[in-house]
């Protein structure tokens, strides 16, 4: 069975993930990483000097804006996937990087989007380094409860960064663990919330049953009782 996890990478739900890592029983973890971002999450102290002053400013903007959000809620972003990381290594599962190189989706964006966009992008991240932790939760509670709807706005008003963001990647990460359902049985897929709906409609038109770990309810839930839902 293929399980998908759906996390945020600015919250602190380590605990909740690892434990929803481990009732599943894993053969493989999915994790929504490329080796090089992993590699920069597990050794922070590798990703200084000139290396990190060389990428797309589209990169540093975004991962300046998720440090400042992950404060807010006292965590540090993508420490989800190092603890999806280290579970599967404590599992003795074994472990596979599904995601396109984050430089080069980076690069791309910054390469495709309109002037529009990149004046919108940049001004809605800076007004968002300011909002309120309470603002954030209301946004986000409203992301949960009306995703598809919050997901086709977002496109309309960045098409080039849902296109290459989101679309593109979830049909390579849905390929990618396609590939691995081929020979592993009891997979558990650790991917950021947004791409949940989108990885499910593609492993659905491939005929591959999962079960889906929302996270509103890695939120809500204590570690011993999660709500699932069954996609085919």
């Amino acid at each position: 069975m293929i399980v998908l996890i759906g996390v945020g990478h600015v919250f602190n739900i380590h605990d909740r993930v690892r434990q929803a890592i481990i009732n599943s029983e894993p053969e493989i973890v999915c994790v929504e990483l490329d080796p090089a971002r992993a590699e920069g999450l597990l050794h922070p102290d590798r990703r200084q000097g000139a290396a990190g002053k060389n990428l797309p400013a589209v990169y540093q903007m975004l991962a300046i804006f998720q440090r400042i959000v992950a404060g807010k809620f006292e965590s540090e972003p993508g420490m989800e996937m190092v603890t999806a990381i280290q579970t599967a290594r404590e599992l003795n599962a074994k472990l596979e990087f599904i995601d396109i190189d984050a430089v080069t989706v980076a690069e791309r964006i910054w390469r495709e989007m309109s002037f529009v966009e990149r004046m919108k992008l940049i001004g809605g991240l800076f007004f968002g380094i300011f909002l309120p932790k309470k603002k954030i939760e209301k946004t986000i509670d409203e992301f949960n409860e009306k995703e598809s709807d919050v997901i086709e706005e977002f496109g309309k008003e960045f098409p080039t960064i849902k296109k290459i963001l989101i679309d593109d990647r979830n049909d390579y990460m849905a390929w990618r663990i396609s590939m691995v359902a081929k020979e592993y049985t009891d997979i558990v897929c650790v991917v950021g919330e947004g791409h949940i709906e989108g990885i499910s409609k593609q492993l659905s038109c491939r005929n591959l049953p999962h079960r889906i770990v929302r996270l509103k309810d890695l939120l809500t839930s204590t570690n011993a009782e999660y709500s699932w839902s069954w996609a085919w």
